[in-house]
């Protein structure tokens, strides 16, 4: 990373976005639980766009099928038109649906890879039947199923450069099965090349932008909702969890439990060392913490956890597993010391959250 990068990334909290803003991605991938979170949000982004281009898609395939009536001789043209009618419009159509499936980030990617080249060797493949009947002008067609695999259908880099990369060995062997004269093979290949070219380093400049957009908002959405000191959530995001956590107890019948945590004597710890060493306190404490708020704990905020248990014992496990961290705050530990109190409440559909009567108990 250059010395803008460092400057830019500095003092940014411990987040996977921001470990992988400061690490960079040359390659344009990025660790595989953000890879796949990237991929999901870039399609809902580009969704429309991605729908508007393979009905494009559809509508110029027709076109060139009516265009291969006109100049392929009926005599050849049997292989084309079956190839445009019965493979190449419906695997448009049925990625074209895909993109309406409620799960379509696990379906798109894969479908729109095989749709893109398949239609790029069918292309190929009539390509080379125009050639035997004496037609050679057809590689703009390829030019064009090209530049549209990796501008409109929406692929990620790798995936359009594979696809186009099986095309353009579809391309040669063509031109060696139905021998293609030779001037008319050396440009159709520098064209084929010079096409590939410009969609690659186009689509690399547009994803590098996307995944630099996607990491800076992700990481702006968790630095809004978490405190600038400990890097825990703060109220706003504990206010939002907590209703969601009250619902969702409510529905599925289970309880919630609120676990409090107090530093004792940190007062006069932070009056002993000063500011710094209480701020330095409070950072300890919370990552020491943070190690014990796994699922089924979702959320630390400001020391309090809130979790939605079955039971009353597990939440009182937890609390009681926060003394036993005690060892990772060693500069705390000779002025105060760090306990938990569990407060549970079990629902019932008709309850609120200000009827929640507090059983505070000492672990």
């Amino acid at each position: 990373m250059d010395a803008l990068g460092r400057v830019y990334t500095e003092g940014l909290p411990d987040l996977p976005h921001a470990r992988q803003l400061r690490e960079g991605f040359p390659w344009l991938r990025f660790e595989p639980v953000l890879e796949r979170e990237f991929l999901k949000v870039h399609l809902e982004e580009n969704l429309p766009l991605v729908r508007v281009g393979l009905c494009v898609a559809v509508a110029i395939i027709g076109l060139l099928a009516l265009n291969n009536t006109e100049v392929i001789a009926p005599a050849f043209n049997y292989i084309p038109s079956r190839l445009n009618l019965f493979v190449t419009e419906p695997l448009l159509l049925l990625t074209l649906a895909a993109t309406f499936a409620s799960r379509r980030e696990r379906l798109f990617h894969t479908l729109a890879a095989v749709t893109a080249t398949v239609c790029g060797v069918s292309q190929v493949v009539i390509l080379g039947v125009a050639m035997t009947a004496g037609v050679s002008f057809l590689v703009p067609t390829l030019m064009l199923i090209i530049l549209y695999c990796y501008l409109m259908c929406g692929l990620a880099f790798y995936a359009a450069v594979a696809a186009n990369a099986i095309i353009l060995m579809g391309y040669l062997g063509a031109a060696w099965v139905f021998t293609a004269p030779g001037d008319h093979f050396r440009l159709g290949l520098l064209a084929v090349l010079c096409a590939n070219l410009v969609g690659a380093m186009t689509l690399a400049m547009q994803e590098r932008t996307a995944r630099l957009r996607f990491l800076e908002a992700a990481l702006l959405r968790e630095m809004v909702v978490r405190d600038g000191l400990t890097g825990i959530h703060n109220r706003r995001m504990f206010d939002q969890h907590l209703q969601l956590a009250w619902n969702m107890a409510v529905r599925e019948g289970k309880s919630v439990a609120l676990l409090l945590v107090d530093i004792d004597f940190f007062k006069n710890y932070n009056d002993r060392y000063g500011h710094q060493a209480g701020d330095d306190c409070l950072r300890i404490v919370a990552g020491a913490l943070q190690q014990c708020a796994r699922r089924p704990v979702p959320l630390l905020s400001q020391i309090i956890l809130s979790m939605v248990s079955h039971d009353y014992p597990k939440s009182q496990s937890l609390g009681q597993r926060h003394p036993q961290r005690r060892s990772d705050c060693v500069n705390v530990q000779d002025v105060g010391t760090v306990h938990a109190g569990v407060q549970d409440a079990q629902q019932g559909v008709q309850q609120r959250l200000d009827a929640l009567k507090p059983r505070c108990r000492q672990p």
